[in-house]
């Protein structure tokens, strides 16, 4: 019983916070001891959206700047890595008056399995 409710908690929390941070451009290989790698990237997430009564489709209002531009910074330590992002986006939920944001934040992935045909990151 307690493992599926640690089962259920793990998939529920990557579901809340595993879609964002999948919009971000990172390595999937394992860096080396004191390697460092940076990323560019532009992002345009099209989400749930609906007709409003112009009969124009507009998006669903989430909060997140759905299409924008980031820089990340990771370094390995040979054992994990870690490092800062940051972005500028523009929210679309609305045509007439777009908004814009900052996204900022700081990732850290361990490695798990290092020595086998099969690394992970977590």
């Amino acid at each position: 019983m307690v493992q599926n409710r640690f089962l259920f908690f793990s998939i529920f929390l990557f579901l809340l916070v595993g879609c964002h941070n999948n919009s971000h451009l990172r390595t999937q290989r394992i860096l080396k001891a004191n390697e460092k790698s940076v990323s560019i990237s532009g992002i345009n997430n099209f989400g749930a959206g609906e007709r409003n009564d112009n009969n124009r489709y507009v998006f669903t209002q989430t909060g997140v700047p759905g299409s924008r531009i980031e820089l990340s910074y990771l370094k390995s330590n040979g054992q994990s890595e870690s490092g800062p992002y940051i972005g500028v986006g523009i929210d679309q939920s609305s045509y007439d008056d777009p908004s814009t944001g900052i996204i900022a934040g700081y990732d850290y992935r361990s490695y798990l399995n290092k020595n086998s045909n099969i690394p992970l990151k977590m």
